[in-house]
């Protein structure tokens, strides 16, 4: 136990020291939990998501067609004469919108490829994705 001298007339009992091995621990820790935040943050996203997918559906049942694009971290689908309709939503700002072999993809700030239509994750990248193409019929 170690005696510590507050400055105030009041003893301490015990110091906490860290060492940088419990630092390492402690910022793993804390790493763990964002990431965990993060994907809880995605499941609602995904549920909020899944609930406009109606709107989707019946817009495509209905054979419908028109011009798809972004503001911010929304992507819209624009029909003439009628109310624009959020299609997808993510957690930053979306850079690109890319077509490739009939299928639309998405993608920016938050580092992942997706098949926007479906809301499915293609791919992730470490850095922010700034261009989609194609080449010898891959994406």
């Amino acid at each position: 136990m170690v005696k510590f001298y507050t400055g105030e007339d009041k003893m301490v009992d015990k110091i906490h020291i860290i060492s940088d091995k419990t630092e390492r621990k402690l910022k793993y820790n804390t790493g763990l939990v964002e990431k965990a935040n993060r994907v809880v943050e995605e499941a609602e996203r995904k549920k909020k998501l899944n609930e406009k997918l109606s709107i989707k559906q019946k817009t495509k049942q209905e054979g419908k067609s028109g011009l798809v694009y972004s503001s911010g971290n929304k992507i819209f689908l624009h029909v003439p004469g009628e109310e624009d309709v959020i299609i997808a939503e993510r957690i930053s700002l979306v850079t690109v919108l890319y077509c490739h072999y009939g299928k639309l993809y998405d993608s920016g700030h938050y580092k992942i490829i997706y098949e926007t239509l479906n809301n499915k994750e293609i791919a992730e990248r470490e850095n922010i994705v700034w261009a989609l193409c194609s080449h010898d019929g891959k994406l």
